[in-house]
């Protein structure tokens, strides 16, 4: 989503320059601000999250504003809330965040959807003929996400993200009936392209805290097991996904920095 974050900081009239692999963190003193895009890094305290969490700190010592955007925020250091307290903007992704930095650092940060559905297009509809497609679930097992080699999941068309761009996924999405996913970005991607999904829970709490927040009586999988009976429901009714997709639409969108 880093396209996305630019795009809206130069709107804003900010000159962006990224971190690199030559230059892990751009020196501070030259910046006016430091923007972290937390997406896929602060849960669990791990290492890389709590390597920006420090560059964050020292950018507050020396009087920089300081802003985390698009985050999760699960399972983290209580040791680093003198942070969280310090930041000019703080945007968590679904209200599960919400809940724990509220605990953790006993502050309430702006909810917003992940940046990633306003990078999106939504595909234009055809009259090609749909079908269920899949990609792939979280392990707790190998503690990775892996894809379905045995049983129905097996025999249902596989879409491999891990090796596809957005306009990959949704050239695949304009003839999908149904996506049964593991994945946060598989359920927004669903979501942006007015398609019904199946969903399991992953590594964190992402699509829980989504679903949550809508208020919308979405159920999702905890299990292999209970992802075939919900498929066999969902193919039955389609007006909680009409609600969500419509209030999903109805989310204000992130446009940078002031």
């Amino acid at each position: 989503m880093c396209h996305f974050i630019r795009e809206q900081l130069a709107r804003r009239g900010h000159v962006v320059v990224e971190e690199s692999l030559a230059e892990p963190f751009l020196p501070i003193r030259d910046c006016e601000a430091v923007l972290v895009n937390g997406e896929g890094t602060f849960h669990h305290n791990s290492k890389r999250a709590q390597g920006l969490l420090r560059i964050l700190e020292k950018a507050q010592q020396m009087g920089k504003a300081t802003f985390i955007v698009n985050t999760l925020w699960q399972a983290m250091d209580r040791s680093w809330r003198h942070v969280l307290r310090r930041l000019d903007g703080f945007i968590v992704r679904e209200v599960l965040s919400r809940q724990e930095v509220e605990r953790d650092a006993g502050i309430v940060p702006t909810v917003r959807l992940d940046f990633s559905y306003w990078a999106m297009p939504a595909p234009p509809g055809n009259d090609c003929p749909k079908q269920m497609r899949a990609t792939d679930f979280y392990s707790k097992e190998f503690g990775c996400f892996v894809r379905p080699m045995g049983g129905w999941l097996s025999r249902i068309p596989f879409l491999d993200m891990k090796n596809m761009d957005w306009k990959g996924l949704f050239e695949n999405l304009e003839n999908t009936s149904l996506l049964v996913t593991g994945r946060h970005h598989g359920v927004y991607a669903a979501a942006k392209a007015k398609v019904p999904f199946v969903a399991m829970s992953g590594n964190t709490h992402k699509i829980e805290g989504l679903i949550r927040w809508s208020g919308i009586d979405i159920p999702l999988a905890n299990s292999p097991a209970e992802l075939r009976s919900l498929v066999q429901e969902v193919e039955k009714t389609r007006p909680p996904y009409e609600a969500l997709f419509e209030w999903m639409d109805s989310q204000p969108m992130w446009r940078g920095i002031p």
